[in-house]
């Protein structure tokens, strides 16, 4: 249960960190085709398919988020459920 906790408490901090704007900074959809997925990994800002990239490795090359300043995230939100 506490895995499952701080699992949940971390991607709640990167989900707050993935945008800096409102929804009025985004420029909308994209075209995305094979090429592009196939070429991922020169676009690490951009998670283009359901595991990232064609190798479905689920892994991001970011690095805000590190074993230095993994003891400074906090929730930044939550909803609770009935």
């Amino acid at each position: 249960m506490l895995r499952k906790t701080l699992h949940t408490i971390v991607w709640l901090g990167l989900l707050s960190g993935c945008s800096e704007g409102g929804p009025a900074e985004t420029a909308g959809p994209v075209n995305t085709d094979t090429a592009r997925i196939a070429a991922a990994q020169a676009e690490p800002d951009q998670w283009l398919s359901h595991g990232g990239t064609y190798a479905e490795q689920r892994f991001s090359g970011l690095d805000e988020i590190n074993d230095g300043n993994l003891d400074q995230l906090t929730l930044a939100w939550y909803f609770d459920f009935d």
